[in-house]
This record gives structure tokens, sequence and C-alpha cells, in this order.
């Protein structure tokens, strides 16, 4: 039972590193999303909350970056962002 695990721990990891290895030797191309949500930017880090945002609804292969936060009324909020294509 031990090596069965040990194994398939092992293929997992071999299968992740040769992801990773693929990934990193193609550039990712990043394209614009709007995205409308209901409650109103934070006071503070309200880009964070972009991101967070975007990453639940996109989930975590968009990987959002350069977020911002417009507020579009008191219950309401945007969110401009880059993800992967």
């Amino acid at each position: 039972m031990k090596s069965s695990t040990f194994f398939l721990v092992i293929i997992a990891s071999m299968l992740f590193l040769s992801s990773v290895q693929l990934s990193v030797s193609q550039p990712l191309k990043y394209c614009p999303k709007k995205m409308t949500f209901a409650h109103p930017c934070q006071a503070t880090q309200s880009n964070l909350q972009c991101v967070l945002d975007a990453l639940g609804t996109l989930g975590a292969a968009s990987m959002p970056k350069n977020c911002i936060c417009t507020t579009l009324g008191p219950n309401q909020h945007s969110c401009a962002c880059q993800v992967v294509c």
C-alpha cells in the first residue's frame, strides 16, 4: 500500500514538473477582462479585492493582474483586469 502511494506521488510530481517546464518556455498572453460584482469596492486594497473576485469567478488559471476597482453604486463595483487568454 505504501509503495503504491509513493509511486503515485512520484508520477504526479513528474507530471506537474513537466507541465511547469512547458509553461516556462511559452510566454503567457494576457487579455483585458471586465466584470461586475454585487458589492462595493473596499475602502482599502480594492484592487486586491478585484483579484480575489476574478479568481473566484474565473479560477486560478486566469492569473488576474493589474486589476482596477471602480465603484458603480452603493452595492456594485466593476473590476478591469488582465487575465490569461
